[in-house]
């Protein structure tokens, strides 16, 4: 498809956005607790790309489907900012560069500063390294094992994260990073009260995450390496002499965090649901299998054969299009625009919804079936304007989509080719929980059915 949608800057005489469906005093309320994506896209099909929502206290405009995805590329961050949503996060954890919550030259400067570390080149220049590292984590499951798994994938994914870009994983601290970030990103975005941040076993979750961030940064400076031949402390340690002022002690100490606070919620989702999609399709598994085997069998996994795996890579974006791990970005206008022939104003707050794009009919053919060859030639679905985007928009992409990805695909790749599993519950179909990134229920397991490796 093409935009036929335009936007113009300043104020107009527009009329305000329409109204979503809801109830009286609870508004939207119920459906955005329960399914806030598929919410989203039923009023995206109803009112257009533009429409305002209602929900007890809260009110906010919502920019949806493939033509607001390209005027978030296009226009967003002149029009809208982050900042507001994320001081609370960012003054939490006493940031005053937080990427999230910083806009215009400092964004791009600290951008600039993280690109290195979590750039797809950083991984891939580790695959065969990683995936030794991922077999090793792998020895204690056994045929017959059974687990729940976004928290057992969650687990996986932290310790990846932590021995390839810290020098070692969370440990015992896993569950007070996942306490942690889960309170204060649901008390940021308003899914919780404020007052969850005070509560005692959030404050010592966040004193211990605190307090090892300490101890690793006392480490490496106790035992330094240059930011070639070190980790991401290193790095970081090695950029602040050039960046005093954005690499202050309290933005080291987010940084020593930053790729555990980024990946166990967001990468673990991805790979939870590429676990049960592929499941739910033996055939798509069959030929998945296939290309692993073949590639795992030429040798160790490179760079070079990652590239060459089509279907692998298929799999991954079909993942990241029928289960968006951040379908929902926060913003508040800064700048009046018109948009669909409506008027946004100065501190409006908005939703942008960029996953509800990923189910347009006039793009996707049977949208909510979990369809690889729709990433293959010839059809090659995602590629149209606005189509895809699952890491957000702009300046404000996510720094470590290309690192998340690759960590997502030989994770999968690994996974599938070292052992064999099924759900423990054959009928079990998907229900998703927000707390606040979407993952699979506690009710999808898996059983580890044979060693395949």
């Amino acid at each position: 498809m093409t935009n036929t949608m335009t936007w113009q800057s300043g104020v107009s005489q527009a009329p305000v956005p329409p109204l979503a469906d809801g109830m009286p005093l609870l508004g939207s309320a119920l459906p955005l607790m329960n399914d806030p994506l598929t919410f989203l896209e039923q009023q995206y099909l109803k009112h257009g790309p533009v429409f305002t929502v209602k929900a007890l206290n809260r009110r906010f405009t919502v920019l949806a489907g493939p033509e607001a995805n390209q005027f978030l590329t296009a226009a967003g961050d002149a029009h809208l900012s982050g900042r507001y949503t994320w001081a609370t996060f960012a003054d939490e954890i006493e940031s005053k560069y937080f990427l999230a919550a910083i806009d215009g030259e400092p964004h791009s400067r600290m951008r600039k500063i993280l690109k290195k570390p979590y750039s797809r080149t950083a991984i891939m220049e580790q695959l065969p390294t990683a995936v030794t590292l991922t077999r090793t984590l792998l020895a204690d499951w056994q045929p017959g094992a059974t687990f729940v798994v976004f928290p057992t994938i969650q687990r996986l994914i932290g310790e990846q994260i932590g021995r390839l870009l810290l020098g070692s994983g969370p440990g015992d601290y896993f569950p007070d990073f996942v306490l942690f970030m889960r309170t204060l990103l649901n008390a940021v975005l308003g899914q919780w009260p404020k007052i969850s941040l005070r509560l005692p076993p959030y404050r010592r979750a966040k004193a211990r995450v605190m307090q090892l961030a300490a101890d690793m940064l006392a480490s490496h400076r106790a035992q330094p390496k240059s930011a070639d031949d070190g980790d991401l402390i290193d790095y970081l340690l090695a950029a602040s002499a050039d960046n005093p002022d954005m690499l202050s002690e309290p933005e080291l100490l987010i940084g020593a965090l930053g790729p555990y606070l980024a990946g166990i919620d967001t990468a673990a989702g991805t790979t939870s649901f590429l676990i049960y999609a592929l499941l739910k399709q033996p055939e798509t598994l069959a030929r998945l299998q296939t290309e692993i085997d073949a590639v795992f069998a030429a040798g160790p996994l490179t760079a070079d054969r990652l590239r060459k795996m089509p279907i692998l890579h298929a799999t991954a974006q079909e993942t990241l299009r029928l289960y968006p791990v951040a379908p929902m970005v926060p913003r508040t206008v800064i700048e009046p625009f018109t948009f669909a022939g409506c008027q946004l104003h100065a501190m409006e707050p908005v939703m942008a919804a960029t996953g509800v794009a990923h189910f347009d009919p006039r793009i996707y053919r049977d949208p909510h079936r979990f369809d690889i060859d729709r990433c293959l030639p010839p059809r090659q679905e995602t590629r149209q304007p606005g189509a895809f985007a699952p890491y957000g928009f702009g300046a404000h992409t996510c720094a470590g989509a290309g690192f998340a990805e690759v960590l997502i695909m030989l994770t999968a790749a690994t996974l599938f080719h070292e052992l064999e599993f099924a759900l423990a519950d054959p009928a079990y179909q998907l229900r998703r929980t927000y707390s606040p990134s979407p993952a699979p229920d506690k009710h999808c397991r898996v059983r580890v059915v044979r060693r395949r490796g």
